[in-house]
């Protein structure tokens, strides 16, 4: 991933001082480039704002930053985090489970079965949408 950085970077330089791209375009470009994901993600994740990664990062985000693969987890984490807020289910949950508090739920492979909490839990708590599975 970061030999695409380091491409832009260098074009970046090589451009006129009037020229409308930043940094924070390459950013966002060269995530969506060296995603290996479905078309869907690809686009979800184009629409994250560098300033919104930093932001969802907080203190961590020198870190996250500077490491492409980290970066690149932390990017479709967040992605996961806007679909389930939004009541969509995100691609890698696969599996179902019972969350003592919302009932059949949508998980990813590997979670506990049944489960003391879910994913969509925050959206029980905030009243918003938990799409269920059908039994």
């Amino acid at each position: 991933m970061g030999k695409y950085l380091e491409i832009a970077q260098k074009a970046l330089k090589e451009m006129p001082q009037d020229c409308c791209i930043t940094e924070d375009q390459l950013l966002t470009t060269e995530l969506v480039d060296s995603a290996e994901s479905s078309h869907c993600e690809k686009r979800e994740l184009s629409e994250i704002s560098p300033d919104e990664l930093r932001r969802a990062a907080g203190d961590e985000w020198g870190e996250i930053s500077i490491d492409p693969t980290q970066l690149e987890v932390f990017a479709r984490w967040v992605v996961e985090a806007k679909q389930i807020e939004r009541g969509v289910v995100p691609d890698r949950f696969t599996q179902t489970t019972d969350c003592r508090f919302c009932g059949p739920v949508f998980v990813c492979e590997g979670y506990p079965q049944p489960a003391n909490n879910c994913p969509w839990c925050f959206n029980r708590i905030k009243g918003l949408a938990i799409p269920t599975p059908k039994t």
